[in-house]
């Protein structure tokens, strides 16, 4: 089997996967093993599983880096402006990078959302009662 045919399978499972496990490592690895099933007929050896698992596990645990600069910009802002974190995916995941990064300090609140649509920061601005803002990140599409 050519790892173009193992990819584009891969592929078929997380986007079929992605309204139920969401997009994370966890979702991720959950399709990998899922892929193997499949293309082995169910006849993946535990050996591959149990590894499987282990990368995630690794994945999971990888130390967060953080790009030069992100912590200096963020006490700038932090000068003139509320700081508030929306960041997408598992809670948990989600809580352990920013415990990891060291940056937790910096936020006024944190929100964790399912996905980033523009009627999620919406209610997320009402509840803070927040009627100007401005956001800087990588999500600015989803806005």
């Amino acid at each position: 089997m050519s790892d173009d045919h193992l990819q584009n399978q891969l592929l078929t499972a997380e986007r079929r996967n992605l309204g139920i496990y969401g997009f994370d490592v966890k979702a991720f690895v959950l399709s990998v093993i899922e892929t193997a099933i499949e293309v082995t007929d169910g006849a993946v050896p535990n050996d591959v599983i149990t590894k499987l698992l282990s990368i995630g596990r690794d994945m999971l645990s990888d130390p967060v880096e953080l790009l030069p600069g992100v912590r200096d910009a963020i006490e700038q802002l932090q000068q003139t402006a509320e700081i508030m974190l929306i960041t997408k995916g598992d809670l948990l995941d989600q809580e352990r990078k920013l415990a990891q990064s060291g940056l937790g300090d910096l936020f006024d609140s944190v929100e964790v959302v399912s996905d980033k649509t523009s009627d999620i920061y919406s209610r997320i601005f009402a509840r803070h009662n927040i009627a100007h803002q401005m956001m800087v990140g990588n999500s600015l599409h989803q806005m």
